[in-house]
Parts: C-alpha cells; structure tokens; sequence
C-alpha cells in the first residue's frame, strides 16, 4: 500500500476530515464568493507551515504587500518576522505591470525560491486576462498546474466564483487542480452562515457533506456544533421565493 504523505492545512478540523492534511506536493484550490475567507483561510495555511519551520511563498494578484502583512498581523500572524529571517516571501504581481504575462511572473517567481508550501490569491484575473475562449483560459491553466507540480511545493490556490454558484468565475481550474474546496457564504436578515465543501480530493479519502465554519479573531475553524438546520431550511425558502418574484 502506498502511503500519502500529509501537509497540515492549520485548520485542524479540517486536517480531520481530510484525514490528516493535503497530500503532500497537490495542487488545491479554495473557491468561493466574497466573504468566504479564503484569503483568511491561505494565510492560516501558510502560517502552518512557517510554524513548521517550512519555507513558504505568498503570491498576490490582489492586495499590495503591506495589505497582506496587515491583515495576516490582525489575525496575530507576524509575516514580517519570517521574512526578515528569509523563511517567507510575499509577491505581488500588479495588473499594472510590464507586458508580461501572469503565468510567466509567476513561474520566475516559483522557480527562484525553493519552498515547501505556495499560495496564489488569486487565480481569477489572470484568467480574465486568456479571452473569451474556455480553451484559452483551460490551457492557462494547466500550464500553472504543471509550473507548479516543478516546485514539489504543497498549493493553495484562490478563485473567486458568482453568487449562487460552486464553480468559479470561469469554471476552469476545478477540473485542473488535485483537490478543491467549496466555501459557501450564507446570509439573510440578521444571521449569516458560512459552511466548507470537500468536492474533490486525488489520493485521499475525506469526509464529504457540509461543515460549517465560523471566521474567528485567529483565523478559521470549524465549528460542527454551527450545524443549523431550521436556519438552513429558512435561507432556501427565501431564495426559492427570491427567485418566483424575479420570474
């Protein structure tokens, strides 16, 4: 039997249904709307592991770099220590940058630095940036998918998906990536749900089904006890009803 080596997600429930952590050297993606935490969620992955006394690399399309020491600092994550000792490098690649491609920053940027674990937050402008063709944005992505595999990094990828929708914005990378995880943001009046799905997951067994999660002042962590079912049943009532008066 071939044993599958475990890297720790930092959400410790998680690692549970997971049975034990990612696979060592996969490729994931968190995939939600906004609100969900998955940015929340990439930082606690990679506080792990500089725990751990991994060395990890943070890429962002999104916020600058002082954003991201700032919000990791809010959860009382001090990025800045571990990159002062070289165990941590945060990039940012801005929309507004020479005319190379998001992919090509990307690979020059993963190949120079020999880490254990990558985050990318996220993949959903460079993907924007392939056209309108699906095929465009698929190749894009399995490009990213094998740069990636070259670094024998542990990943977790961010994409952003509509409302209403599991998918992704362009409903590519879930079929790329080695696992994916759903994060769901439910809301109405004054209540709010939020709740993880294991879709997919190569070379493990995990616990499928809803687990909610709460986003707390240090990070995620499932909360099973969270489990609302009259809530639940209240929020599809309303959707169903929001949807017959929009015809």
């Amino acid at each position: 039997m071939v044993t599958v080596e475990r890297v720790p997600t930092g959400l410790e429930k998680l690692d549970k249904l997971l049975k034990g952590g990612f696979p060592e050297k996969s490729i994931n993606l968190a995939v939600g709307s906004y609100g969900c935490g998955k940015t929340i969620m990439s930082m606690q992955f990679l506080w792990k592991g500089l725990q751990n006394g991994e060395k990890c690399l943070y890429i962002s399309m999104e916020e600058p770099v002082d954003s991201i020491r700032f919000d990791a600092k809010v959860m009382g994550w001090d990025f800045e220590d571990y990159e002062e000792d070289d165990q941590l490098h945060i990039a940012y690649l801005s929309p507004n940058r020479p005319e190379i491609g998001f992919l090509d920053e990307i690979s020059n940027v993963a190949s120079k630095i020999d880490v254990d674990r990558i985050v990318i937050d996220s993949i959903s402008i460079m993907l924007g940036e392939q056209g309108e063709k699906d095929s465009d944005r698929r190749k894009e992505m399995y490009n990213l998918y094998n740069s990636l595999k070259r670094t024998d990094a542990t990943c977790l990828i961010t994409a952003e998906t509509k409302e209403e929708n599991d998918f992704s914005r362009y409903g590519v990378a879930e079929y790329v990536c080695d696992g994916v995880l759903n994060l769901h943001y439910l809301g109405f009046s004054d209540q709010s749900f939020r709740d993880i799905e294991i879709r997919k997951m190569r070379n493990t067994n995990y616990t499928p089904g809803s687990h909610p999660y709460q986003i707390t002042g240090t990070g995620i962590e499932l909360k099973p006890e969270f489990r609302d079912k009259d809530f639940m049943e209240r929020y599809k009532r309303m959707k169903k009803e929001q949807k017959r008066k929009q015809g």
